[in-house]
């Protein structure tokens, strides 16, 4: 009798266990910012302007790693003047910089369009240790809470340091209002947290701090010429990504 108790006992810790290990449990939002600080870059560029040289920048988030080589994971448009097509015409002068501020040289021959959305990878060497996003596969909720970070233009925030902004999820149902590129480039995640430009391809994380999503787009109103962004977000649902990760080569390594 004595050993069928603690055999049900043992039993009950292990289901209890189990179950228990299968509860998200939410960090606290500086945890999380914290997390979003290691994973997230600034991709800064330049391009042919009107009036000379007209330099930008993008932000990425560090997906994977293979030996010295880390790939990032960014909005197409972030990399490529011909996103809409097969992202072979890159900006100038394209770098990655790490939170250590750390500059790398992007290998251009490492970049990789996924197909029909926007979205892309490339590769940059360091024999340091970064961390890794862990990314989350999972249907998201209306109402969910989620925090998008990135690298916004100076233009747009007056200096140069990464944004880290809380939001909510919007019913998918509202999506139609809020295009700015075509509804087959994936951007199907819409939040309330505030953007600007700058912070495309940088990461959209969940409560427990894992990417759910890469920003892309706002909406914003122009006053006497200035975008002015009003609150509302869109991203590409991470798992848009891993269904196409295949085609990506870099299965395995995420």
């Amino acid at each position: 009798m004595n050993k069928f108790y603690g055999l049900a006992l043992a039993l009950i810790s292990a289901l209890t266990l189990l179950s228990q290990s299968r509860i998200a449990i939410a960090l606290k939002p500086e945890q999380v910012n914290g997390i979003a600080r290691e994973i997230t870059v600034l991709i800064p560029s330049e391009d042919d302007g009107a009036e000379g040289i007209v330099r930008q920048n993008g932000s990425g988030v560090i997906i994977a790693r293979e030996g010295n080589n880390y790939t990032v994971l960014t909005a197409s448009h972030v990399l490529c003047k011909d996103y809409e097509v097969n992202c072979k015409n890159y900006y100038y002068e394209l770098q990655v910089v790490t939170h250590d501020g750390k500059k790398y040289s992007l290998n251009p021959n490492s970049i990789r369009k996924l197909p029909e959305v926007d979205l892309v990878v490339f590769q940059f060497t360091s024999d340091r240790d970064y961390r890794l996003a862990t990314l989350a596969n999972y249907e998201l909720a209306d109402e969910q809470f989620i925090f998008a970070s990135g690298w916004p233009d100076p233009k747009f925030v007056g200096k140069r340091e990464r944004f880290f902004n809380v939001g909510k999820v919007l019913p998918k149902a509202i999506s139609p209002l809020f295009k700015i590129f075509p509804p087959s480039f994936g951007y199907e995640l819409i939040y309330t947290s505030v953007t600007y430009g700058g912070m495309s391809g940088g990461p959209v994380l969940d409560t427990e701090g894992r990417v759910i999503g890469i920003h892309g787009q706002n909406e914003g109103e122009k006053i006497k010429e200035v975008r002015v962004a009003i609150g509302f977000s869109l991203a590409i649902p991470i798992t848009t990504f891993l269904k196409l990760a295949p085609q990506s080569g870099i299965q395995g390594q995420i």
